[in-house]
């Protein structure tokens, strides 16, 4: 897969948000050509989060969605095992890491990706997020995960 640079990500963030039915094409979009992807977002892992939480994490999912199709090759049907076992290894990493800093904690992460920006598009809206009072403490590393996981396997 070919590098996803920071102009792709805010022309497709600019896309999504530039009119909600945008937005739900995307989405109906992922539903039909990803359905183990959209299950993976919906699914009782994610019941914990807020619903901005939920919110921000179905947004950030389909940037990275849109962004990647435009030089996917082919249509690759990804499978739920897959998915699992993506997440599994990132849960792993981010474990192994014990430093307190979130930031720090995914310095592995940066480490060992060739989609740096499509990351610190994660990351920043994390970080940002969690400023404004909208995204907590304790559902930032899991969001992180969950979108970490959605990358790897589109990445792939």
């Amino acid at each position: 897969m070919k590098f996803i640079n920071e102009d792709l990500i805010e022309k497709t963030i600019a896309h999504l948000g530039a009119d909600s039915s945008n937005f739900e094409t995307a989405l109906k979009e992922l539903e039909s050509n990803q359905p183990a992807l959209l299950s993976y977002l919906l699914s009782e892992d994610t019941q914990a989060f807020t619903n901005t939480e939920k919110e921000w994490l179905l947004f950030a999912a389909l940037v990275i969605y849109q962004s990647t199709q435009t030089f996917a090759e082919g249509r690759r049907m990804i499978r739920e095992k897959e998915v699992l076992d993506a997440e599994e290894k990132n849960w792993e990493t981010i474990q192994a890491n014990k430093t307190k800093s979130f930031r720090d904690r995914l310095n592995p992460f940066f480490e060992s990706t060739e989609q740096e920006d499509l990351l610190a598009f994660i990351e920043d809206g994390l970080i940002l997020e969690e400023d404004e009072n909208m995204i907590s403490s304790e559902g930032r590393e899991s969001l992180f995960i969950m979108l970490k996981t959605i990358t790897d396997v589109l990445t792939k």
